[in-house]
C-alpha cells in the first residue's frame, strides 16, 4: 500500500492563518527577490510595512533572518581565510543564500509557508512570528 502524496503546507493549512492573496504573494516574492539584489534593506522594508498582512510579515522576517545569518557566517569565513578554509566556506554560503532565496521566492508565489531548515528555528526565536 502506497500513502497518499502529501501536498505542501500553505498558510491556510495552520489553525486560524487564512489563505493569501495574490497581491500578498506577489509582495512575499518580490521580498525574496529583493533579498538576492540589496541584501536586508528589502526585508527590512516589508516587515516594517506590513503589519496587516501575517503572510508577507512572515516571508519578510524569514528574508530578514537569512540576511543576518548570512552576515554573520560571511564575518565567520572572512576570519577563517587567514587559515585558507574560508576561502572555501564563503562560496558555500553565497550559494546557499543565493538557493533559498530562489526557493523562498517560488514557494511565495505559490502561497505555501516556506520553512527552509536552519532559517526557520532562528527566525521563530528572533521575530515570533
Amino acid at each position: 500500500m502506497h500513502a497518499p502524496p502529501q501536498m505542501p503546507l500553505t498558510p491556510s493549512d495552520g489553525p486560524g492563518l487564512p489563505a493569501p492573496s495574490q497581491d500578498d504573494k506577489s509582495q512575499a516574492m518580490i521580498c525574496w527577490l529583493l533579498t538576492i539584489f540589496i541584501g536586508f534593506i528589502g526585508p527590512i522594508i516589508f516587515f516594517a510595512i506590513s503589519a496587516d498582512k501575517p503572510y508577507v510579515k512572515r516571508q519578510a522576517a524569514l528574508a530578514l533572518t537569512l540576511c543576518i545569518v548570512v552576515f554573520a557566517a560571511s564575518f565567520v569565513s572572512a576570519i577563517l581565510m587567514l587559515v585558507l578554509i574560508g576561502f572555501l566556506l564563503l562560496p558555500a554560503v553565497a550559494i546557499y543564500s543565493l538557493v533559498v532565496c530562489i526557493q523562498g521566492a517560488i514557494a511565495a508565489n505559490k502561497g505555501e509557508d516556506f520553512r527552509p531548515a536552519i532559517i526557520d528555528g532562528i527566525c521563530q526565536s528572533l521575530f515570533k512570528v
